[in-house]
């Protein structure tokens, strides 16, 4: 056989098996699956305070270095310094209601505040615990406590402020 046919019958082959693939690609090799998608709407989560209770520091009398006011979540207060509490305004702890997808756990975050303006009195809250459970009906409760530092130069009056309360499923 000449060299001429070798190459022709070389080339005639080489071109066979492309045609051939050339007609597997084109009768669809290919593969497919079938995956599930999903989602889960939940009820909103919401958060309302509990209208028996808010957090108050009482009535306070100071005697020289000043110092704190505290109200625990168990309900329980105390004094640092020369801090007075007095009359029938003891303080007490605030008290939340959050509603959701029952069963659902959330994380509970709250801010510091201040008393008054211009600086005022700052307090820290306090919590009992950073997280919370719903229950089978969708209903948790929270308290929060809180620390009052009371300077000694600390002119008398009524002094009033607010903080944030935040709650996000988990």
């Amino acid at each position: 056989m000449s060299r001429s046919m070798v190459f022709r019958a070389a080339f005639a082959a080489i071109a066979a098996i492309g045609a051939g693939q050339e007609a597997l690609a084109e009768a669809g090799e290919t593969a497919s699956a079938t995956i599930v998608a999903t989602a889960e709407v939940l009820a909103p989560i919401s958060l309302a305070h509990d209208g028996n209770a808010s957090l108050s520091f009482g009535s306070i009398v100071l005697n020289g270095i000043g110092g704190t006011v505290n109200v625990n979540v168990a309900g329980g207060h105390g004094t640092t310094g020369s801090v007075l509490l007095i009359g029938a305004r003891l303080p007490t702890r605030d008290s939340f209601i959050v509603t959701g997808e029952p069963r659902r756990t959330f994380t509970i975050m709250t801010a510091n505040g201040v008393l008054g303006q211009n600086g005022g009195m700052a307090y820290t809250t306090l919590l009992g615990a950073l997280t919370g459970t719903l229950d089978a009906s969708g209903r948790a409760s929270f308290l929060v406590g809180g620390e009052l530092k009371i300077e000694s130069h600390q002119p008398p009056g009524r002094y009033a402020g607010s903080y944030r309360v935040t709650v996000t499923y988990n």
